[in-house]
Parts: C-alpha cells; structure tokens; sequence
C-alpha cells in the first residue's frame, strides 16, 4: 500500500511541476489600471513601485498591472512615468488571498517637474473579489481591542459562538471542524482536534483571516472553518514594544466566587514584549521580528485547604478529621510562557527566505468541585509545543513566483497528580471513591490516573501562482504530513497497587502509537472578469492511518486483524462573485469538505483489550460536509456597508458508538466508535460596518441559526447504555448543544487614534438547550427540547498615548464582563437553572455544606476583569 502511495504522490508531483501553474495563506496581491488623466486612454510602461521595498511591476499594453506575493500589511503605492506627475497612494492595505484594486490617473507635468500628488486610499468596505464569508482583522484592529489571545478575536466574528464548555464553534459545527493555521502551516492538535498549545501574542499577529463559509481548494481537513493567523516580519528600522499590565477579578457575587471579594491587584500579571529591525551588519538583507508574552493568572475558582491528601481518622466513630489550615487555594490557575521568532534574508528581489520558530508552555489546573475542600487532588495539565518552520520565496517573474514551506511541529500534553507514574502517593489504601455524605472528596482520592501523549508532525509544501493572462490567476501545490503520534494512560487501579501484578494486560492500561500520512493536492483558478469573479477549485486529499483493525466485531481480542483502508476524495470548490451595481455584488459558493476524524476515536484500544462495556476504534472513515451560501454586500455610502448571507450544511460520516456482543449470543457487550451520525445547520448572518466618522467607528453583526443532528457527542450511545438510568437509544434528529439560535454583537469605537480611544464590544446570545429530567435524572422530555438563560457580556479597551520625541507611552484600561453579569453556562436539568435544584436536602446532618454543594461556581462564566496597564514603544 506504501509503495502505491508513493507512486500516486510522484504523479501528483509531476503533474504539478509540469503544469507550472499557485502560495497558501500568506499573501495577496495588488493590481490595477493607469490611465491619463486628461483623455482617460490607458498608460503603458508606467512604474508601480510598493515604496520601501523592491516590490513593483510595469503597466502593459492595456495600463494594466499586477504585483504579486505582497504580505499581508498597509503599504504606499507609487505609479511614475517621464513626462507625468508622480502619484503616490498611502494607507494601501493588502490582505491574505485578496487582491487590492488601486487605480491611477496621472497628469501631464507642465511647470513642476518635482510637482508629485499624494492620495490616501481608503480600504474598501466591499471587496469585490470575495466569494465567501470572510472576515480580516489587522494589526492594527488588534491593538484596539479588548483581547488576550486569538480565540478572542476569532470569537468577535459573525457565525461563531463559545460553548458552554468554552470550545468554538462556527456556524453550527463541531469544535473540531476548525482548521487553525500559523503563516499558511496547520497547527491543530490530531488527538482532539482544534488548535493546538501553540500560542501566538496579539502583537505578533499581522492579520487574521477567519472564513467561515466556503473556502478554496488549497486550504483542507476541515469542515467548518479557516483560520489563518499571519505573524509579522521583520522591518528596515528597528521598532520595539514593552508592556506590562495586571488586575484582578471585581465581583459582587461572594456567595458564588469563594474569595473574589479579596482584591490583589497582582493576581493576574502580564508581560509582553516585541522587538524588530535589520541584523547589524547585513543592511537590508536580514531582518528579524521577536515577541515574547509571560502570564501568571490566580483565576476566580477557589477551594479551602480543609481536607489533606492523607486522610485522619477518628479512633472511635472512623470519621474522617479535618486536619488542613482552611487557607483559600486557587482552582483554576494557569501560567504560560510563549516566544517567537521570525528571520527574514532577501538574497535578491526575486528570492526570499523566511526561517523561524516558536515556542508555548502552559501548566494550569482545571476546577473540579468535588474535590472544593482537598483543592491539592487537583489534577496538574501541562501542555508544551514548538515549532521550526522554513519559506523559500521565489519570484521566477513578475507573473509566477513559487514557495516551499516546510516544519517540524512537537507537542505534548501531560495530566498527572504526580509527575512519576511510580509515585507511591498514587496508591491509598485508605482512598476510596465514595465521598462524604457532603458530596465532596475528603479521603484522600487520586482521581483518573496519569497520561502523557504527544506527536511530531513533519510537513511540507509547495506552491506555485502565476497570472497566466490579465483575467486568470492560477495556484495549485502539494503537501505532504508524515506524524508521529504515543498515547500513555494508565488508570488509578494501575498506579502503583500491590494488588496489581501484571500491568500491561489491564484495561486501565493504554498505549498508542502510531505513524499516520496525510497528502493532498489542489489547483485553483481565480477568474477576475468585469462582470463578475470566479474560484474555481478542485483538491484531493490522502490518507494512510498505519493500523489495523478487526475482521470479526462478535471477536474483537483474539480474532483476526487487517490493515485499516487508506481513504482518498476529491473536493470541487466554486464561488462566483458578481457585481449587480458599482457599491453592490451577490456571491455564491458550493463546496465539498473531507476531515480526518480526531485520533483520540481513530486509534482508541489500539491493542484490543476488550472487557464488558469497552470501546475500540473501527476502520473509520473520513468525515464529510457539504456547504451551500449566498451572499450580498453593499457599500450603502462611503462610510457604510451592508452584508447579509444565508448558508445550508450537509454533514456527514461523524463518529458515533455502536453496540456490539462479545462473542454470538453473549450477554456481555462493548463498543466500536463508527461512522454513523449526521446532521445539518442553516442559517443567516446580517452585518452592518462603519468606518471611522466624527471620530466614531461601528460594527454590528446578528446570527439567526439551527444546528441539528442525531447526536452532539460521540460517545452519546454509550452514556445513554452504561448510565445509572439505562435508557435504549434512540436515532432522531435534535437540537446539538451548541445550537445557539441567536447571537448579536456589537462593537464601538470612539475617540481620536493615536491619541486616546475608547472600545466597547458587547455580546448578547440566546440560550443553549438542555435536557430535562426530574430530581432522579431520568429525562421528563425530548433531547435538548429545553433552553438555558440567555448570555449578555459586555468588554472595554480604553487608552491614552503620551508622546516624547520618538517614544510613545500608552495607559490603557481593560475590563471584561463590565457589569459584572452572571452567565449560567451549565443547569441543573431538573430547573433549567444554575442558581437552585428542586433535589431534596439528602445531606441533613451538614445543611450549610449541601448548600456549598449545590453552588457551583464553574456553572457561571467568569465574573468582572479588571486589568491596567503601561506599555511603551518606539
């Protein structure tokens, strides 16, 4: 089957360097015409030079130009020609896969020759060339945010709402159907999908491009959503930035955060630094960018030292003694270390190398309120990643330039209560799973065992793009993944238990490791005609999960296996945008969508260890989603425009469970993870964008949505079977938890840029469903027929810029949940509320302590932020 492969991938190869014909993520280009300004007849031989670099390009026959492989930023343009005046546009910006039309008029000199005219373009609110949801935040958006990280950007986007468990989701889908990438490289994590540890500081980002609906064909594995996250190169002239800003949660509600009525202003701390410019001694050849971000966050989730790991007993009633200090311990606290790295040689004008590499360690704890008065039984998480990464550009012409991008990518994560999995602490014998009649741990329980997992991910790519004629711009490429991927669990019957004398044929003992390969190749033509704008695509995608599978399901441990099948598609891809006015255009798109499905199900049980009620992976297949939108965007006046977009998804091939008998007529049973669920999402998205006026900017975007399906989670067969109350389950189509029918959000932004401004963006968002069920948590009506309290958030960004000769000093403010709103993300599923169960008191001998038992804090989003700060830059 390799040998196959490899004979595919070479065709692939040679097909491509034949054909000559596309580079991902990174760049867009500029174009347009010269005409003379007195008589309107196209201008050839004019010189379009980008100002402060050696990118231009020559008008031809027709005053056309094109400059290609611009990265993405805010640059001038210069058009000159003997005989005319210079004409310079400032504020150019150029986004990632767009094209920027800029369109000169030059007038013959007659007095002055040094006589030049200088035009500040504005960014157009309708991009004409757009044929899909899409959405670009740039550097300079960033800055005036109230952010901390990219999901906080991505999640001010129309069509993308926060679970209850604060996963993303865009327009209905699985958390796992978004496809994160860093400079056009895949970043997702394979074992759960979504992005992985890799951290990336607002600062260091240049823009973001969140597409949300059709994408092209160079972009895959995933079905939902596109992010591309640009990081900044380096510059001529040095430029740095240090800031530092800290806070601490303001709340109200003390009988909900334990400890948030306790102020420290040190609690959550920040530093941030960038610094860019040429390498000293190689001019303008080589050039760096660095940014670096260290964060130390208490949280707002905190537990009393009551209980101690080793429990005390009283002599005579066996009770056990509180023997901690009752001193109040943080729950959820998280400490990161992220810093990257971008080297920039420009060997000529035509050749360009890009090396660099980044790094994110992140140790934080996840609140569990069992375990509220032995806060030390805390699981630790520590997660790490890093990554290399090399660009070669090259420029064969000024039509065609071509990229290899290649990358190694590590990452890992680690769960543990103590780092050695030999660790004699594991073992308690005088531990138990029961817990006080409180409901809360007391005894000194060690949990859910010891995992470490990582993998290493080697990829490569290569592009090619080449305006073929004034109308057609062709791309295509390959890449190619080669992963390592080791999973070591062992469970807490396992960890150090004399009892236990043959570790590796215990249940509680998993170990996978494995050697997947991903290729695919894609071709693209994007059409730019007067009348209209066509992307039309076509990808194939391949994969290779080296691992076998059973042959008989009644049999799965001792009888035969086989290899798993290799799995290949191809996708078509079409979006056609066309104008119906000169401010007004209608889109369409269609496209197919194939994505692997998260490893944690495609190589679950990889040794087939089977015992009653187990789960083990099948010969999976991918999943699959196609995607229908139409779209309108209008330029209403020179400050305001209007889009709207209505969508369909069609899923298919998700993972579910399925029940199988251990051995013909057996009474015993387990589980195989299969490709049987299904749903579909529609609905619409209506937008409104200002632009800057009377030192006033705004933007507001609704989202009316149903997102269905048989199921919301994979493993929903297997809880309904194994639960505490069975019940059969049942194949119908529901609401999927993340279904949120509406969602609103506004932002605004006054003030003078550069001087002083102020930011307000506010969320409102209807509830999730739940399902019902009385105080003995058997369902009283249909799945998720039930919603949750809507959710309304609102954040502010304010600053102050202090000028000093060539240094600029910023005082900025930041507050998130402004008004201190209590969120309820979760409910108890007998009231649809957060804030009391109709559960009788069972606990009548500690009343107080069944009332800290029934509070729960992490049932709410977080409470009121406040963070200030100082950052300082030249």
């Amino acid at each position: 089957m390799r040998q196959k492969f490899i004979v595919l991938l070479t065709l692939i190869i040679s097909l491509f360097f034949l054909t000559q014909n596309a580079d991902s993520g990174t760049r867009g280009k500029i174009a347009g015409v010269v005409i003379d300004a007195t008589n309107g007849d196209p201008l050839p031989g004019v010189n379009i030079i980008i100002k402060g670099t050696t990118m231009g390009a020559a008008t031809n026959i027709k005053g056309r130009y094109f400059i290609l492989n611009v990265p993405a930023g805010v640059y001038s343009l210069t058009a000159s020609m003997m005989g005319y005046k210079k004409v310079t546009y400032s504020n150019v910006r150029v986004s990632v896969d767009l094209t920027t039309t800029i369109e000169f008029k030059l007038s013959s000199e007659v007095l002055d020759l040094d006589q030049a005219v200088e035009i500040v373009a504005e960014r157009p609110l309708v991009q004409k060339d757009v044929t899909s949801s899409q959405s670009y935040v740039s550097a300079e958006e960033i800055k005036k945010l109230p952010v901390e990280s990219v999901h906080d950007i991505l999640q001010l986007q129309a069509g993308v709402t926060v679970g209850a468990d604060g996963a993303t989701h865009i327009r209905g889908g699985r958390s796992s159907e978004i496809l994160y990438m860093i400079d056009g490289i895949p970043v997702n994590d394979p074992f759960v999908g979504g992005m992985s540890n890799v951290y990336v500081a607002p600062n260091a980002v240049q823009e973001m491009v969140a597409t949300s609906g059709t994408y092209n064909a160079e972009y895959g594995d995933a079905m939902s959503g596109v992010i591309n996250i640009v990081t900044k190169d380096g510059t001529n002239k040095f430029h740095g930035r240090l800031s530092a800003y800290s806070g601490d949660y303001v709340s109200d509600h003390t009988k909900i955060f334990n400890n948030i009525d306790d102020f420290n202003f040190f609690n959550n701390k920040n530093v941030e630094m960038s610094l860019s410019g040429p390498v000293i001694g190689f001019g303008d050849k080589l050039t760096f960018f660095s940014s670096a971000r260290l964060e130390n966050n208490d949280g707002y989730l905190y537990g009393y030292q009551k209980y101690t790991r080793i429990p005390v007993r009283d002599s005579l009633t066996n009770e056990i003694i509180p023997t901690g200090d009752n001193s109040r311990v943080s729950m959820n606290p998280s400490d990161r270390v992220n810093a990257q790295l971008k080297l920039t040689y420009r060997f000529t004008d035509n050749l360009k190398l890009n090396l660099g590499g980044m790094m994110t360690t992140r140790d934080y704890k996840v609140y569990s309120h069992r375990y509220k008065y032995l806060p030390d039984q805390i699981y630790n998480r520590e997660r790490e990643s890093n990554r290399v990464h090399m660009e070669i550009t090259h420029m064969l012409n000024n039509r065609t330039f071509h990229t290899l991008k290649l990358s190694r990518f590590y990452q890992q994560y680690f769960y543990y209560l103590f780092k050695d999995p030999n660790d004699p602490r594991y073992y308690n014998p005088e531990a138990s799973f029961s817990y006080v009649t409180s409901g809360f741990w007391n005894n000194g329980y060690t949990g859910y065992g010891w995992e470490k997992r990582n993998s290493t991910i080697l990829f490569g790519r290569w592009d090619i793009t080449s305006q073929v004629t004034d109308v057609h711009m062709i791309k295509s490429g390959i890449e190619i993944s080669s992963e390592q991927i080791y999973d070591l669990y062992q469970g807490p019957n396992v960890l150090q238990n004399p009892n236990v004398t043959d570790r590796s044929k215990l249940f509680a003992r998993n170990i996978m490791e494995f050697n997947p390969i991903k290729a695919s190749a894609y071709v693209q033509d994007k059409i730019e005609l007067k009348e209209m704008v066509v992307n039309l695509g076509l990808r194939f995608d391949y994969f290779a999960p080296d691992k076998q599978v059973v042959v008989d399901s009644h049999n799965p441990e001792f009888g035969d296996k086989k290899d798993a099948k290799n799995h290949y598609q191809f996708s078509p891809r079409l979006g056609i945008a066309h104008p119906i006015a000169e401010t007004a255009y209608l889109y369409f798109s269609y496209a197919h969508f194939f994505q692997i499905p998260n490893y944690i199900y495609l190589y679950n049980n990889p040794e087939f260890e089977i015992q009653h009620k187990s789960r083990l992976a099948s010969d999976l297949e991918p999943e699959k989603t196609v995607i229908y939108e139409v779209g309108y965007k209008h330029q209403l006046t020179s400050n305001l425009a209007l889009n709207g977009t209505v969508f369909y998804k069609n899923i298919s091939n998700l993972i579910a469970v399925e029940q199988y008998e251990l051995g013909y007529g057996s009474s015993e049973y387990y589980f195989q993870y299969i490709n049987s669920d299904y749903g579909n999402v529609r609905g619409f998205t209506i937008s409104l964008d200002q632009r800057m006026v009377n030192n006033v900017a705004a933007a507001i975007d609704y989202t009316y949505q149903i997102a269905e399906g048989n199921a919301s989670d994979p493993n929903a067969v297997y809880s309904d079977i194994t639960s505490n109350l069975p019940r059969l389950p049942e194949k119908e189509v529901v609401y999927l938890n993340w279904d949120q029918r509406h969602t609103l959000t506004g932002n605004v932004l006054f003030g003078k840029p550069g001087n002083w401004t102020v930011s307000l963006i506010g969320r409102y968002s209807s509830g999730y469903p739940y399902t019902p069920s009385d105080i003995k948590g058997k369902r009283t009506a249909e799945e998720n027929s039930e919603r949750k309290p809507s959710q309304l958030t609102f954040d502010m960004h304010a600053n102050k810029i202090i000028k000093i000769g060539k240094f600029d000093f910023n005082l900025f403010l930041k507050a998130y949940n402004l008004f201190d709103r209590l969120n309820e993300r979760y409910v108890y599923n007998n009231t649809g509320r957060a804030t009391y169960t109709l559960d009788p008191e069972p606990y009548l001998d500690d009343a107080e302590l069944h009332n800290e038992y029934i509070t729960r804090p992490n049932y709410y989003r977080a409470p009121r932020l406040v963070l200030a700060g100082l950052a300082f830059e030249f």
